[in-house]
């Protein structure tokens, strides 16, 4: 009897500790998800400003889904996927908004790529997308996807960086920087932080940097005079969303071989440019201006389409027109007082439209439009707008018939 009411306490025993055991390990698995439900989406760039080939170091978080961040006016865009080893960190020109996924970044990494050996591609759990960290830098080309380095030339000075969902939505961001010409002053560039901190001590600040959290800075993408170098084309993966499919930018002066997936991602050449559809073309007279120099576009659409409203529109490198929901920063009529100053020939309505700060030189003797109030016509504020354009043919809804053709503009020292 002695010895069954010794088992029967023994088992009691073992059941409780197995219990309390189990309770213990609930209350630290509760403790530790109500933590990882803590975590901020954010992005912490090493610096703020940066020399035109210097290694860019991200720390990044994607933080819960049910974090107050996602269903804020903050988040860049609804209905993200949680396919979490698809997401990237890309760094884009300044304010060219991802679009859903329709705009690829200049380069990006993805978080399998992050995490190397580390991936896996089954895991999509938040909680294991905490506290990363990547470099962009010629060193880390295997891991990047797109062009490297950031080169102001093309792209101006001004950058923002986004953390994107699989499918491209921009979903944490943006988070601005700057690139300097190597010819610069060294500024003194204090890491910067998306979201801004709410206070100095909030945050987890990157070893390497200052103590004192740094604004976001200001809009500016003005560049200096620089040396045009062709990009290196770390990847070439491109989708059909990067750009329409009947729309190639073709080199007039030294043809190459372009793929299908890297036409929309090829670097801006040192020819004239041209932009083809299969029925439409659209040309500049050169692909390099100086600061005020007069810029012209010559253009062929077909005779059937009815081009009365038409315009050509000039915008910020990478800056879609997005339906007509984006205005161009400068437009003209492409064939304004009833089309007589346009020619038709072969089936094609051809012309040019001149910009420039002198009406007598240019076919359409009006005023260029689009700029703001107190804003000049001509030229281009490169110090707001940046040193790189596109140039699209736009419907009178405002939406790209062809195009865009690339060219970009010197700032004066």
């Amino acid at each position: 009897m002695i010895n069954s009411m010794s088992a029967k306490s023994l088992t009691l025993l073992l059941a409780a500790s197995v219990a309390s055991a189990t309770a213990s390990n609930l209350r630290e698995r509760r403790a530790a998800l109500a933590e990882e439900s803590t975590v901020e989406p954010s992005i912490i760039l090493d610096k703020s400003i940066y020399a035109e080939s210097e290694s860019i170091t991200a720390t990044f978080s994607v933080g819960s889904p049910s974090h107050p961040y996602y269903s804020s006016s903050e988040v860049p865009s609804l209905n993200l996927d949680s396919n979490y080893p698809q997401w990237s960190i890309g760094l884009f020109m300044r304010d060219a908004d991802p679009q859903g996924g329709t705009l690829s970044p200049i380069v990006s990494v993805n978080f399998c790529g992050a995490l190397g050996e580390k991936c896996d591609a089954n895991d999509r759990s938040f909680a294991s997308y905490n506290d990363m960290s990547v470099t962009f830098g010629s060193e880390y080309s295997d891991l990047m996807e797109g062009r490297w380095p950031l080169e102001i030339s093309s792209y101006g000075t001004g950058f923002d960086a986004y953390i994107l969902d699989g499918k491209g939505a921009a979903a944490i961001g943006p988070l601005e920087f700057n690139i300097q010409s190597e010819d610069d002053e060294d500024a003194d560039a204090e890491w910067v932080r998306y979201p801004a901190p709410k206070s100095s001590s909030s945050v987890k600040k990157p070893s390497v940097v200052d103590e004192a959290a740094n604004p976001l800075l200001q809009f500016h993408k003005g560049t200096k005079k620089v040396s045009r170098r062709q990009h290196n084309l770390v990847a070439a993966r491109a989708t059909a969303n990067a750009a329409k499919a009947s729309v190639e930018i073709v080199d007039t002066n030294e043809p190459e071989e372009i793929s299908s997936e890297s036409s929309v991602q090829r670097a801006v050449q040192d020819t004239t440019e041209t932009a083809v559809s299969s029925t439409s073309t659209l040309t500049s007279d050169k692909d390099e201006y100086e600061y005020d120099d007069p810029v012209t576009i010559n253009f062929s659409i077909p005779e059937s389409e009815d081009v009365t409203f038409y315009t050509i529109g000039i915008f910020m490198r990478m800056a879609h027109p997005q339906g007509g929901a984006l205005p161009a920063i400068r437009y003209l009529p492409l064939c304004p007082y009833g089309g007589h100053e346009c020619t038709v020939t072969g089936g094609f309505t051809t012309g040019y439209v001149t910009f420039d700060h002198d009406p007598s030189m240019m076919p359409y003797e009006g005023p260029i439009l689009g700029a703001s109030d107190g804003e000049a016509q001509w030229p281009l504020d490169l110090t707001r707008y940046g040193t790189g354009y596109d140039v699209y043919v736009l419907d009178r809804d405002g939406d790209d018939v062809v195009g865009p053709i690339k060219y970009n503009m010197k700032l004066d020292e």
